[in-house]
This record gives structure tokens, C-alpha cells and sequence, in this order.
């Protein structure tokens, strides 16, 4: 026992006798040593019991407290001053997909994206850790065992000894991706909203006006001759009004979008339906066009008119994105219950920091007057009604590939009525 403890004791033994000579006055004289001596263990046995409580008691307590903040649905890391983990709870495990075992003993880098490495993240939250005393509500990012990127909110303290020395400090990490995802879906759905009151009021103003400006131009084009020098503004007059009705349709489409008529469907007939309405546009651009159909692929249960447009606005896609000598490749196959469709081409390609953005509605990397940012946005969502999947890869300078993928046809019996959504795929 330390020294302190058995000094406290003997204090605490000599004011028992203080207290049974008081209590017994002359008589205490006539009590044996041995009989004190007696009375002494007796209490301090009875203090040993009642410390060993205070130990079980205590050591339940941290057990208890313990196995929360180990099984703790969020993360739960605590760093020693040399930013080594020595605390690495279930939570943690569950998050970011490395094992207790995997992180002790190490840092945080593994967890930690590059780029925000480079830019001193670790150490502004060490130094404003210090500062402060914590942080609170702090929102990253973080990469975990898989390689997938989440959204964190992150708060964090010191960790200090009784002197009030610093250990370390102690995180409390929690995944806020699909929070912000449903953020982003519901302002997603407000900018909609917003969209279809804009579109359609534009559409009741222009409309009219532009049909008659569209009409009397075309209406003097038919009256004039054939070389008449005013010919070619009255043609660029039409085609930038079909450009703004277009522009007003795409709008109301996108925000408004019409519910899904769905028909058995054979992917490769409504792929040539679309290749030859853009027959002149591979002429024009002098684009070479290989085809390479399955010929037992099996049908898919979609709205034509519908996939007509997603097949339309990649095709196009390819188109504007080829400079020279180009190629556009387009195969079709059937694999895991989806049919696949592939359009390759040897265009300019696709920054990587833009891929994550292009389905995002109004986003453009063209040049002003040849896109609105619509196409694939719309394309995305016709794909996502039909239950399928697009998936794109690119190289600067090289090309893209995107890949469309359709659920197999269901025997009726199997899905909804005509009409309604597929069912099981």
C-alpha cells in the first residue's frame, strides 16, 4: 500500500482512539493493547473490503463505459501526441473499413485524401486543436479501405493528464454522405420545381412571338427567289428560333418530365431508327460509324420514344466531341441480365475532375450556343426510370466510352401492366 495511503490510515486509526477515549474516559486506561491492537484490524479489514468495493465497482464502471464507446455507431480515434492511433473502436472499423489491428499504432494517413494532405489539413486541425481546446462540427472528406471517398463531419478534443498535460486528442468522426446526398436531392428537386415555373412562363411569353417570327420568315423565304442576298439571314432567322423552341421543350422535359410508356423493345432496331436520322451528321463530319450488333440479344422493356433521346444525345455527344479522322463505335451485347450498349469514340475526352460532373443538369464544357448541359442530365434520369445503369470512361485526348445497361425483358406474367414499371430487374 502506498506510503500516503497507510499515513491516512494511521490518522484515521489514531482519531478512532481519540474517540473511545472519549466515549469511555478513565476506563480506556484499563483496555489491553491487545485488545486495540484487535479493533484496529478489525477496522482495517473492514476498510480493505470497502476499498476492493470501490475497485470492482469502479472497474465494472469502466468496463461499462468502455463498451459504449467501443461499439459506438460513430467513429471513435484517439492520436497520442505523435499522431499514432491508440484508439480504434467499432464504429471506426464500420466507417472506414480498416480493422482495429490494421490502425494502431499508426497515423491517420491512409484515411486521409492527398490532396487535403498537401494542403496541411492534418496540421491546421492539430495547431486549432491546441488553440482551442477542440473542434466541433468540422466537415471533410475521407477515403476509405475500398477507395470510395465519404463526406465526415468531424469533432475533436485534447485529451489531458490531472496536471493539465496534453496526451493527445480524441475524434469523433461521423458519415454524413448519404445526409448530404438527400440534401442534394431535395435542392435537386427545388431547382426542378424551379425550373418548370421559369420554362413554362417562358414558353407562354416566347411562344406565340416566335411562331409568328418563325412563320413570316419562312412565308417571305417562299416569296423571294433563289439568290436573293437576304435568303441566308432569314434561314439563320428560322433555325435560331427552332434553336429557342428547342431549348424551351428541353427545359419542360427535363423539369417535367412525362411518365414512361412501357413496350417489349429490341435495343439494336431502335439503334438503326437513330443512326439514320443522324446519317447526314456523320456525312458532315466525316465520321466513320462501326457497328457491332449481338444478333440474339434479347429485348428490353422501355419507352421508345424515350431511349430514342438517351441514344440521340450520346450519339451527338461524340459528334461534337471529334475534331478529326473520327470514329464512333457502337456495340451491343447482353451480360448479367442487362443488355449493354457501348458507344465509343477517339474525341477530345473528358477532364477527370469533370466526370463526376457531367449528369449534373445545365453543366457544359462547350462553347456558348452548342449545348445547354441538359442532354446527359435528361439521359440519366430516362436510364434511372428504366431501372438501368450508365457508366462512362474517358482519356484526354483519346476518347470516351459510355455505357448504357437495360434490364432483359420480363415475361408479362412478371411485370406490371403495360404502362407501369418494370418489375424485378
Amino acid at each position: 500500500m502506498e506510503r500516503r495511503i497507510l499515513s491516512k490510515l494511521d490518522e484515521f486509526l489514531g482519531e478512532i482512539d481519540n474517540l473511545l477515549r472519549e466515549e469511555l474516559s478513565a476506563n480506556f486506561s484499563s483496555i489491553r493493547q491487545e485488545d486495540i491492537e484487535k479493533i484496529h484490524q478489525i477496522l482495517i479489514k473492514y476498510i480493505h473490503h470497502v476499498i476492493d468495493l470501490a475497485k470492482k465497482g469502479r472497474s465494472v464502471h469502466e468496463r461499462l463505459v468502455h463498451s459504449i464507446i467501443q461499439n459506438y455507431s460513430d467513429a471513435v480515434i484517439a492520436l497520442d501526441n505523435d499522431y499514432k492511433i491508440f484508439f480504434w473502436n467499432k464504429g471506426a472499423e464500420r466507417i472506414f473499413g480498416y480493422t482495429a489491428d490494421e490502425m494502431l499504432g499508426k497515423t491517420v494517413d491512409p484515411i486521409v485524401p492527398s490532396e487535403l494532405k498537401e494542403k496541411g489539413e492534418l496540421q491546421w486541425l492539430f495547431e486549432e486543436t491546441l488553440r482551442k481546446g477542440y473542434i466541433e462540427n468540422y466537415e471533410t472528406e475521407r477515403i476509405r479501405k475500398d477507395g470510395r471517398r465519404i463526406i465526415v463531419n468531424l469533432s475533436r478534443s485534447l485529451i489531458k493528464d490531472e496536471n493539465g498535460e496534453v496526451l493527445g486528442s480524441i475524434a469523433i468522426v461521423k458519415d454524413v454522405t448519404q445526409i448530404k446526398e438527400l440534401e442534394k436531392q431535395i435542392q435537386h428537386s427545388d431547382k426542378l420545381a424551379l425550373i418548370g415555373q421559369i420554362a413554362a412562363g417562358i414558353a407562354h411569353e416566347i411562344g406565340t412571338p416566335l411562331n409568328v417570327i418563325s412563320g413570316n420568315a419562312e412565308y417571305i423565304m417562299m416569296e423571294m427567289g433563289e439568290n436573293n442576298p437576304y435568303k441566308e439571314e432569314l434561314e439563320t432567322i428560322i433555325s435560331q428560333a427552332e434553336r429557342i423552341a428547342n431549348l424551351i421543350k428541353q427545359l419542360l422535359e427535363f423539369a417535367r418530365p412525362r411518365k414512361p410508356n412501357y413496350t417489349k423493345v429490341n435495343v439494336n432496331n431502335e439503334l438503326h431508327h437513330v443512326i439514320e436520322l443522324l446519317k447526314h451528321q456523320f456525312e458532315k463530319s466525316n465520321i466513320k460509324l462501326n457497328l457491332k450488333f449481338s444478333e440474339d440479344i434479347p429485348s428490353i422493356y422501355a419507352d421508345c420514344s424515350q431511349i430514342h433521346q438517351v441514344f440521340l444525345n450520346i450519339i451527338v455527344n461524340a459528334i461534337q466531341a471529334i475534331n478529326q479522322n473520327g470514329v464512333i463505335e457502337i456495340e451491343t451485347f447482353a451480360k448479367d441480365g442487362y443488355v449493354n450498349i457501348k458507344f465509343r469514340d477517339n474525341g477530345v475526352g473528358i477532364l477527370p475532375e469533370h466526370i463526376h460532373k457531367i449528369f449534373e443538369p445545365f453543366f457544359t464544357t462547350k462553347e456558348a450556343g452548342k449545348g445547354t448541359g441538359l442532354g446527359l442530365a435528361v439521359s440519366k434520369r430516362i436510364i434511372d426510370e428504366h431501372n438501368g445503369k450508365i457508366e462512362v470512361e474517358s482519356t484526354p485526348g483519346k476518347g470516351t466510352v459510355f455505357t448504357v445497361k437495360f434490364p432483359t425483358y420480363i415475361k408479362k406474367e412478371d411485370k406490371e401492366d403495360d404502362g407501369g414499371e418494370p418489375k424485378g430487374v
